[in-house]
């Protein structure tokens, strides 16, 4: 499967394995959009993909908690970049440490709101599109 050219869009994309994977798709020729919520990250992110890959990359800042966000990442991904392709849901934060009983429930329900969530939402934003052209990948 050859990404030249198809646009993928990395959720979480600003460090760790999200980034990675965004490199990763960027070398295999993909227009890759970085989502993340911190603006530095994106930029030292989109600046290494195009020094490293020698192509462009583009970055959206976007909290997956939030629907209507994520809506406004994949209107301005296909209206500004292309179709997206590719759909890499990489966002997510550690989980709570501690025994269960004396853990803040609230810490719980982040982390599943954004870990599980935030997936969810981000492909139920994403999927109508690749549907309708009856192409893309998750």
């Amino acid at each position: 499967m050859s990404l030249h050219d198809k646009v993928v869009l990395v959720t979480g994309g600003g460090r760790g394995i999200g980034r990675d994977i965004a490199l990763g798709c960027a070398r295999e020729g993909a227009k890759v959009v970085v989502a993340a919520r911190s603006e530095s990250e994106l930029q030292e992110t989109t600046d290494f993909i195009e020094k490293s890959a020698k192509r462009p990359a583009f970055g959206r800042r976007c909290d997956v908690a939030s629907m209507e966000e994520v809506q406004a990442l994949v209107r301005w991904t296909e209206k500004s970049v292309g179709p997206i392709y590719g759909l890499i849901c990489a966002a997510g934060i550690y989980g709570v440490k501690g025994k269960f009983g004396e853990t803040d429930f609230a810490e719980w329900e982040k982390a599943i709101d954004i870990n599980l969530l935030g997936t969810a939402r981000t492909i139920h934003a994403a999927l109508p599109g690749m549907k309708s052209r009856g192409d893309g990948r998750v």
